[in-house]
């Protein structure tokens, strides 16, 4: 069985993923099933091909302007912690 993989991100982040439409079944079903944390925080899971996935999704999401600009940043923010090296 594949490695479970586990990321925290902010309420704004989570906020923005909810808003994107068109998002992978396997990338939807990480967001839909984020779990909050007594922080505040939500936290993602899935696989690698998963989080790959969503790295996808964020790139188009933010290169097409797809999202409000305010979704945007939030979404850059959490695309820079997916792949620290990129420079979108």
């Amino acid at each position: 069985m594949a490695e479970k993989e586990r990321l925290s991100i902010t309420k704004q982040e989570y906020d923005a993923l909810n808003h994107i439409r068109g998002l992978g079944s396997d990338v939807n079903y990480m967001v839909i099933c984020a779990e909050p944390t007594k922080t505040g925080r939500w936290v993602l899971e899935g696989s690698s091909e998963a989080f790959d996935s969503l790295s996808s999704d964020l790139s188009d999401e933010s290169y097409e302007e797809l999202s409000p600009p305010s979704h945007i940043r939030h979404l850059a923010k959490l695309y820079a912690r997916l792949n620290p090296d990129s420079d979108l």
